[in-house]
């Protein structure tokens, strides 16, 4: 094999892994919060794919190295075969899998969990396995002598890597974003088809391989001429989802909007996966966030909004006599559309204002790098365990807003969290930067308000202000920092959204309903 030829497969295989892997994650987060455990199984099963394929598949080369190009072509079509087959039908194998392990063991939770994380990293170790074992190989066919043995290796690792780093920035960037993972691995698939068709090198193989590929879009012609609505499916049913009206993925999760059929019948609700962030019947504390947020704004006011969600906050803000601009940096382009075309009405079309200017920016980006000094900046996000809200929890960032403030401005973060520990933490956090903090609480969310200068904040009733009274008399000192991530450590996503365990029974009965 020619050497320049090693150093393009190992370029183009680095890709391909990838490519991969980043798909895979964006499927383990559609299932799992996106926790620092979520991101511990996913990096150690993806390197234990990279190594165990290496020690696997070197030892199959034979000393005379004249299987090297039969056992590189059979990884990359046993590789074709797992994502065509599995990996790109994720919606089916996951809750399927998913549901079986529950059943095995339905009366012990802790053995559940173990299952479930054992599969997933199971999940993610596979594509590795397939690849991981072409640099030890390509590298030791690279290898030119003893002496030139580590300038080879090298060479060879830097391709590798290089091609890595190129999957890595066109799967984040452009293949998940743009093209959604429907499609993106056709790109990576095309790839590895590719480097088999190189590999071949008789054309009675060649022919073999492509008669393989003509059977697989035989399947996929014939599986294109399902219903749309079987084959639009991007979440298993869940009930509470009601009536879908809309349901597209995104960088960020699957964006669903539902009419209710359950709860607030007739109302229209806002998931991102199984997590509801807002509904049109029930929106009592992000108005009430914007609207006590409004009345303490001077004239000519400029505020910022991070998080726009279905508009709510937004609009509350809005309604401020002396607001006359407002900035809405909202990270997901998904929940912008969905907000467009389903919230309007309710949120008095936010977004068409004169004084509305959205971005469709991070927000914990763009607070670091805008010259901007607000009068208000107002966090309406959705919660502590998901990657790239969390930051926004901690002091860190408290401290980061409160050099965006004017003099005098106010703070107003909303929050979603279970105990009166979750409270207390972010009430210390708020504390360490602002002198005047505030809390107003409803069920389970939480709206606080802080500042250089007192603030008229109200409760609602009695009971509020017994809530709000028993958070600010625990004990708890504890602040939530970048270092100290204190409110992940008592945060349980499922039991704060009621996410359910999806039920492979009621994905195949309901998934028609998808539209």
């Amino acid at each position: 094999m020619k050497k320049n030829l090693c150093l393009h497969l190992a370029f183009w295989t680095g890709l391909t892994s990838l490519v991969y892997e980043i798909f895979s994650v964006k499927v383990l987060f559609l299932y799992f919060p996106e926790t620092i455990h979520a991101v511990s199984i996913t990096l150690s099963s993806f390197l234990a794919g990279l190594a165990f394929s290496s020690l696997f598949f070197s030892r199959r080369i034979r000393p005379d190295r004249t299987n090297i190009r039969k056992v590189l072509s059979f990884m990359q079509i046993a590789l074709i075969a797992y994502v065509f087959l599995f990996l790109r039908k994720y919606y089916i194998w996951v809750p399927q899998i998913l549901d079986a392990l529950s059943s095995w063991v339905p009366s012990a939770p802790a053995v559940q969990a173990f299952l479930r994380i054992a599969f997933v990293w199971f999940y993610l170790f596979i594509p590795a396995f397939f690849i991981g074992g072409s640099f030890p190989i390509l590298a030791g066919l690279f290898l030119r002598n003893v002496k030139q043995g580590v300038q080879d290796t090298g060479l060879v690792y830097f391709w590798d890597t290089c091609g890595a780093i190129v999957g890595a920035l066109l799967a984040g960037f452009w293949l998940v974003p743009h093209i959604g993972l429907a499609h993106a691995l056709w790109f990576p698939l095309l790839i590895n088809s590719g480097i088999v068709f190189v590999l071949l090198w008789s054309w009675p193989k060649r022919i073999g391989f492509l008669l393989f590929l003509a059977a697989g879009c035989a399947f996929l012609f014939l599986e294109s001429h399902l219903s749309e609505s079987q084959r639009k499916v991007w979440l298993p049913y869940e009930p509470r989802f009601g009536n879908i009206l809309f349901q597209e993925p995104s960088p960020f999760g699957v964006v669903t909007v539902g009419e209710q059929t359950l709860h607030f019948k007739g109302s229209k609700s806002l998931f991102v996966n199984y997590r509801d962030m807002c509904n049109s019947a029930q929106h009592v504390s992000e108005e009430r966030l914007g609207r006590l947020v409004g009345a303490h704004l001077p004239k000519a006011a400029h505020a910022l909004n991070i998080g726009l969600g279905c508009g709510f906050t937004a609009a509350a803000v809005t309604d401020a006599a002396t607001l006359a601009r407002l900035d809405i940096a909202e990270i997901n382009p998904i929940i912008v559309e969905a907000a467009e075309r389903f919230f309007q009405n309710e949120t008095a079309h936010v977004l068409t204002k004169p004084s509305t200017h959205l971005r469709v920016a991070d927000g914990a980006a763009f607070i670091r790098q805008t010259d901007e000094r607000y009068d208000a900046i107002i966090v309406d996000i959705e919660e502590v365990s998901i990657v790239y809200s969390s930051p926004l929890y901690t002091a860190d960032y408290f401290r980061i807003f409160k050099e965006h403030l004017k003099p005098d401005g106010v703070l107003g973060f909303w929050a979603i969290g279970n105990g009166v520990e979750f409270g207390k933490i972010l009430y210390n956090s708020l504390k360490s930067e602002f002198p005047y903090v505030y809390i107003n609480k409803n069920a389970n969310q939480h709206q606080f308000y802080a500042s250089d200068r007192a603030l008229d904040i109200p409760f609602s009733g009695p009971a509020e202000e017994k809530a709000v009274s028993e958070i600010l008399s625990h004990p708890l000192t504890e602040i939530n920092t970048l270092e100290n991530r204190a409110l992940e450590k008592r945060y349980n996503i499922a039991e704060v959204f009621r996410l359910p365990e999806p039920s492979f029974d009621e994905f195949i009965s309901e998934h028609s309903k998808f539209k």
